[in-house]
């Protein structure tokens, strides 16, 4: 993308990065990962034209909506993220409020499940849906355990 990224000890961490006018970039990821697609999507915002992501399957799509929410010019095309800037390079402020994630409360809600009795209620965990397979795998075991 045209950032200049040093090492300084060898092959190894810590890194030094200059970014600078960023080129646009197509890219496939080598694996599924909301952290390289954020970082992409991000970097993105400071660079001349667009980019399109792929990735071998979707992976978590919070950056995505948050792009999407704040009308930054992201959509997907035939399998790829696309991010067109809308002219603007920089992304809005704004407030937001970020919920816990479900995988964190995942092992207390398997624990209810298998709970003879009492109550379970989580509050502020977000839902998106490529979060909440856990609990369609439980609702489903636990609707065929209890007949």
């Amino acid at each position: 993308m045209g950032a200049e990224i040093q090492e300084r000890g060898g092959d190894a961490l810590p890194l030094t990065i200059r970014g600078g006018r960023l080129r646009p970039l197509t890219y496939t990821t080598p694996v599924a990962s909301a952290q390289i697609k954020s970082a992409l999507l991000f970097a993105g915002t400071h660079r001349e034209g667009g980019s399109h992501d792929r990735e071998p399957y979707r992976s978590r799509d919070h950056t995505e909506r948050l792009f999407v929410h704040l009308g930054l010019g992201l959509h997907e095309r035939r399998g790829a993220i696309v991010y067109e800037p809308s002219g603007r390079s920089d992304v809005p402020s704004f407030r937001l409020s970020i919920p816990g994630d479900a995988s964190s409360a995942a092992f207390l809600v398997a624990a209810a499940v298998l709970a003879e009795g009492g109550e379970l209620l989580i509050e502020n965990v977000g839902v998106n849906p490529t979060r909440t397979g856990f609990l369609v795998v439980l609702g489903a075991w636990a609707r065929g355990w209890s007949g």
